[in-house]
């Protein structure tokens, strides 16, 4: 058997952190080497009617657990420690800054009360915020969606740099624009 037919890029933002609720809503990628479309994503509750005799069916019984990587990114003389926590509280302790992003985005839509259940842990609140430094700056891409990721109280808190830093996106593409166009 060849492993690299097994290879497969995963972006980070589709591995999942806890299991699907309900449990048999989990995806699965069915793999047809032979057939037009080979790759089908599937739901765990569609398995039975995919199996036909003598099919192989690949199990993975890993298991999340908590972690903290860390890494390091040279870029000349500057050296950018980064750090992934599985822990909120963990992860801004102490820090200069907290950014967080919509819990779902655009096209996502039909997984939000998973997501919103998965993702409630890591809301940047007022508890939050108070273990980041004292003059910790919230930031957000926007558009937000208060009260699930971010709280009224941060957004709007003197913290929050969001409106800042909205404004500097806005002038950044008008310049690309401009460039362009020019």
């Amino acid at each position: 058997m060849r492993v690299d037919l097994f290879d497969f890029d995963l972006p980070a933002e589709r591995i999942a952190l806890r299991p699907a609720v309900p449990r048999d809503s989990a995806r699965m990628l069915v793999v047809r080497p032979q057939a037009k479309e080979r790759f089908e994503d599937r739901a765990i509750r569609d398995l039975p009617g995919l199996l036909a005799p003598g099919d192989v069916l690949v199990v993975n019984d890993t298991r999340v657990i908590p972690a903290r990587l860390e890494g390091y990114r040279p870029r000349g003389e500057t050296r950018a420690k980064i750090e992934l926590f599985a822990d909120p509280r963990e992860a801004v302790a102490g820090s200069q800054g907290v950014y967080t992003d919509a819990w779902t985005s655009m096209g996502f839509e039909a997984e939000g009360d998973v997501r919103e259940s998965v993702f409630r842990a890591f809301q940047v609140n007022g508890e939050l915020m108070s273990l980041a430094a004292p003059d910790a700056l919230f930031l957000h891409c926007l558009p937000a969606h208060r009260n699930h990721e971010v709280t009224s109280e941060v957004l709007d808190g003197p913290q929050s740099v969001v409106l800042d830093q909205s404004e500097n996106r806005m002038y950044v593409q008008k310049a690309i624009l401009h460039t362009l166009f020019s």
